[in-house]
């Protein structure tokens, strides 16, 4: 799954307000309050803004539709390969698997950074400046795979010496290692079209091949080992899917922008330093997080055990989806944001930051509310009910809880984030990033050493929320919104929201008692029957919700019509 495409925050523009600078406009956008798109307009919403919209909401949506094809084949592939390859097959298995995720860290952020320098080049119509930045994104790019797979190559031939097999081959091993890293270290210099793509805010076609590769792949793995082969099959099918996925990217991508050029002499040592300028920061910035998502399960396995890393990671592998369900409104929003910044169209910037945020916050308000009050029938059905009893260790349900409000909630304020990365403060987001890590692992240590697993994610959860605030202070004043206004336009609107869930799910809960699948799942239905109203209400304005409606309807009749 690409990088570039996870991600992901519902954000449109508002109408552009008269002649930049004058001081007319200053006075008026002074005296105006940032309501984040419900500024009233004689003559309505154009149909430059609605195209945005119906791009935001297609966009989104087939993002959640990757990530639902994902989880689903997860699902039913795991036990298939746990089964098939065997214990000792499946820990190398996933041992491979890690180990490509740190060669992937080759790539130096610098595939966001395609976007972000292509986005903004195409927003001004400047090719020739995008088509440097590209050619010298390949040249660097195609270095590191070169030391990737050497890595590789290392890798796979020291894998025996740290990592005893007994019924295992261990030539099929390293063979699975080597391929598996190749396809690794290629694929940063493959995803560059899929950064082009992005930045052109064409999601939709990345998800498509996206989900495409990924039936394929389940496909091949599952033929491979009916036929007998084993991991080093395994290994070749995943490298075929990965390159056939990128190929038909770049074709797409040529169709789509055919004024970008590549060629040697394309390559300029200034689009280089601008471009790994941006990107070493950024990359900086995921591999904190890559760090922070996991150090306080870490420390809860090291001080309890693995019986209590067993309960907390229980509450992490929910928050990981939730997370991606954000992220796929997230990664929406950035080349919008950069196109704002580049344009320097500063009435988008703000309305993109509010708006995202209240979108965001509510989506992420939903998501925790369900965990409160489904959170613990959810768990003691998937996994037990020893694991929310709370009798050895706290309850996971707990846990899910506590951790949410952090890595969940705060989380969900991803217009702050998004802007700074579009306004290119990314050193500013790496400093306030790794101080949110110290903070996290210090207080973390002493609170899981002294309280219990539940300190842990409360430590946590107050890491996350202050570099939220930070975050998000600084990005109000590079818009010049004040954080009065955000939290009068985004808080307020998103808890008046939730509260309106939040009784709901009472009701829902005195109405329907059932604690099996389906009690829980028309519950978890239920809730979200009420959260769509609620939230299309709050963070849509009336034009566009005419829009969505005419969309909805014209569907249904071209629907009608088929049948």
């Amino acid at each position: 799954m690409s990088r570039v495409g996870r991600g992901r925050a519902l954000a449109t523009s508002v109408e552009p307000i008269p002649s930049a600078g004058s001081g007319a406009e200053r006075v008026e956008d002074r005296g105006e309050r940032l309501t984040g798109g419900r500024r009233r307009q004689s003559d309505g919403c154009n149909s430059r803004t609605l195209a945005l919209f119906g791009a935001i909401v297609r966009n989104v949506l087939s993002n959640w539709t990757d990530f639902a094809v994902s989880a689903v084949i997860g699902f039913f592939l795991s036990p298939y390969l746990v089964h098939t390859l065997g214990n000792e097959g499946y820990g190398n298995w996933t041992m491979i698997v890690t180990i490509c995720g740190y060669i992937s860290l080759i790539d130096l952020g610098i595939p966001q950074g395609v976007v972000q320098f292509v986005a903004r080049y195409h927003a001004t119509e400047d090719a020739s400046r995008a088509s440097e930045v590209v050619s010298s994104a390949v040249l660097v790019l195609s270095l590191s795979a070169v030391g990737g797979v050497v890595a590789s190559g290392a890798l796979a031939w020291l894998y025996p010496c740290y990592m005893p097999m007994e019924g295992t081959s261990v030539l099929q091993v390293q063979l699975a290692l080597l391929v598996a890293g190749m396809s690794a270290s290629l694929t940063p210099l493959m995803e560059i079209p899929t950064a082009i793509l992005a930045a052109r805010h064409n999601f939709h076609l990345i998800n498509a091949t996206g989900i495409v590769v990924r039936l394929l792949l389940a496909g091949g793995i599952v033929a491979v080992l009916t036929q007998g082969f084993g991991l080093a099959a395994m290994a070749c099918v995943t490298l075929v899917a990965v390159l056939l996925g990128q190929l038909a990217r770049g074709f797409i991508a040529r169709r789509l922008a055919p004024r970008l050029l590549l060629g040697l002499t394309l390559i300029r040592r200034s689009a280089s330093r601008e471009l790994l300028g941006y990107a070493i920061w950024l990359h900086v910035v995921r591999i904190v997080r890559m760090l922070l998502s996991n150090v306080d399960l870490v420390l809860v396995g090291f001080f309890y055990g693995p019986v209590g890393a067993a309960y907390y990671g229980i509450a992490l592998t929910l928050i990981t989806y939730a997370q991606s369900a954000i992220g796929g409104l997230a990664s929406v929003l950035s080349p919008i944001a950069i196109e704002g910044d580049a344009k320097a169209e500063a009435w988008r910037s703000r309305a993109l930051l509010i708006r995202s945020s209240r979108v965001g916050l509510m989506l992420a308000g939903v998501i925790f509310i369900g965990f409160v009050f489904w959170g613990k029938e959810f768990i003691a059905k998937w996994m037990g009910p020893v694991y929310v009893e709370g009798v050895e260790f706290t309850s996971a349900a707990t846990i899910l809880v506590v951790a949410a409000a952090g890595r969940v909630l705060a989380g969900g304020l991803v217009g702050p984030q998004q802007t700074l990365i579009a306004m290119r403060q990314v050193r500013t987001l790496a400093r306030i990033t790794v101080a949110q890590g110290a903070l996290a692992t210090v207080t973390a240590c002493l609170c899981a050493k002294y309280w219990s697993p539940l300190g842990a994610a409360a430590a946590a959860s107050a890491g996350a929320i202050a570099a939220q605030a930070a975050v998000t202070v600084r990005s109000c004043r590079l818009t010049q919104v004040t954080v009065t206004q955000f939290v009068s336009d985004v808080v307020l609107p998103s808890l008046l929201g939730l509260a309106i869930v939040s009784l709901a799910c009472f009701g829902i809960g005195l109405v329907i008692t059932g604690t099996g699948w389906a009690g829980i799942f028309i519950k978890i239905a239920a809730t979200a029957l009420v959260a769509l109203p609620v939230g299309i209400r709050l963070c849509m304005r009336t034009e566009e919700r005419q829009a969505l409606l005419m969309q909805v309807a014209s569907r249904l009749r071209l629907t009608g019509r088929a049948q």
